[in-house]
C-alpha cells in the first residue's frame, strides 16, 4: 500500500495568493517548504518565514474563527464580487454575484468587466471545491454575459 500525498505538498499547491506567511516551526521544515514554493509558485518562497512554535502556536478561537471564515456561505473575491455556496445533499450550487465589483464602461467595456469577475472568481471555486472536499453535482452559475 503506497502512502498518501505528503500533507506539506498538498498544502502549499493548494494554497491561495491571499496567504500573508507561511510559518515553519523548524529551520529545516522552512527550507524545504522554500524549496517546494520555488518550484509550486516563486511568489510564494518569500513569504516562507521560520518561527519557532512558541511564538506563533495560535489560540483555539483564532482557529475556529479561520475555519469558519473559509467555509462560510459566502466569500468576498478581491475584486468585489462575492461567491454564495450552497450544499445539498445532491448536488452543490456556486454563484458568482458581482455584489460590489467595479463595473467599468458601457457596452463591450461592461463585458470585459464583467468577463474580469468571472474569471476572478475561478480560483477561488476551485480551491473551495478542494477545501470543502465538494463532489458530485457541482452547478456554478457565472455572471451572465453576451
Amino acid at each position: 500500500m503506497q502512502p498518501g500525498p505528503d500533507p506539506v505538498v498538498d498544502l502549499l499547491r493548494n494554497i491561495g495568493p491571499s496567504v500573508a506567511e507561511i510559518c515553519a516551526d523548524t529551520r529545516v521544515a522552512a527550507a524545504q517548504a522554500e524549496a517546494l514554493c520555488k518550484t509550486l509558485d516563486p511568489g510564494l518562497a518569500e513569504k516562507v518565514t521560520f518561527r519557532p512554535r512558541r511564538d506563533w502556536l495560535p489560540s483555539v478561537t483564532e482557529l475556529e474563527e479561520q475555519i469558519d471564515e473559509a467555509l462560510a456561505g459566502s466569500i468576498a473575491l478581491s475584486s468585489g464580487a462575492v461567491l454564495h455556496i450552497d450544499e445539498t445533499r445532491a448536488m452543490t450550487v456556486i454563484d458568482v454575484d458581482s455584489g460590489q465589483a467595479r463595473l467599468e464602461g458601457i457596452g463591450a467595456k461592461a463585458e470585459r468587466s464583467l468577463l474580469k469577475v468571472n474569471l476572478d472568481a475561478v480560483p477561488e471555486i476551485a480551491r473551495q471545491i478542494r477545501l470543502r472536499d465538494i463532489g458530485g453535482i457541482i452547478v456554478v452559475d457565472f455572471i451572465d454575459l453576451r
